[in-house]
């Protein structure tokens, strides 16, 4: 297990969850931050369309002890709007990217964008696929 917590955006985690396999995450990492935008995109939107993964990533979320719904703090939140605003992200991906660098996490990210960003500002990051090799 790597000790270094994760915050994931919504596609990996979507992803995952249709495979049912969200412990891997969990698993391989020393805990799991979900942002409220990625919940939303990820769970609330899911349910409201349907999505058996959507009610799978709740469930496992209240069940597993090293995820984590997580509020983000006011420099968190400064941080991404700047993000959303400079340079074309995201919601989700500004907010993955901003917990990422200010609380010494991995990202989990899918986007191009996002990952080249990620770049810039100096923050660890995979995509969902490197996450569990």
């Amino acid at each position: 297990m790597v000790s270094m917590p994760v915050v994931p955006d919504a596609s990996p985690l979507i992803v995952l969850a249709k495979m049912e396999r969200l412990d891997l995450m969990s698993e391989l990492y020393g805990g799991v931050m979900i942002t409220p935008w990625v919940w939303e995109e990820a769970v609330a939107e899911g349910k409201a369309m349907g999505a058996r993964d959507a009610a799978f990533l709740e469930k496992f979320a209240q069940e597993e002890s090293r995820v984590s719904r997580i509020r983000l703090t006011p420099e968190e939140c400064a941080m991404v709007r700047r993000m959303s605003d400079d340079s074309g992200l995201g919601h989700g991906e500004s907010e993955v990217l901003a917990v990422a660098k200010s609380r010494g996490a991995l990202a989990i990210l899918d986007e191009k964008l996002a990952r080249a960003v990620a770049l810039g500002l100096g923050v660890a990051h995979t995509g969902a696929a490197g996450s569990l090799f």
